[in-house]
């Protein structure tokens, strides 16, 4: 689909039936860490803000 039409989402608690939390989230960021950094920041958060229509993180 491509970075621009992903959006990450845990299934947590029915993931907690095959490991933890901080386990699930390892395994994806293992398969982002090859990605560029642009790609990995619109999978985990700006596609989600783009799509449901929030306003910018601020850090």
């Amino acid at each position: 689909f491509g970075a621009d039409r992903l959006i990450y989402g845990s299934n947590w608690p029915v993931t907690m039936r095959g490991g933890t939390y901080a386990e699930y989230l390892a395994v994806v960021k293992s398969f982002y860490a090859d990605k560029p950094r642009a790609a990995q920041k619109k999978y985990f958060y700006q596609n989600a803000l783009k799509f449901y229509g929030l306003p910018s993180l601020k850090r």
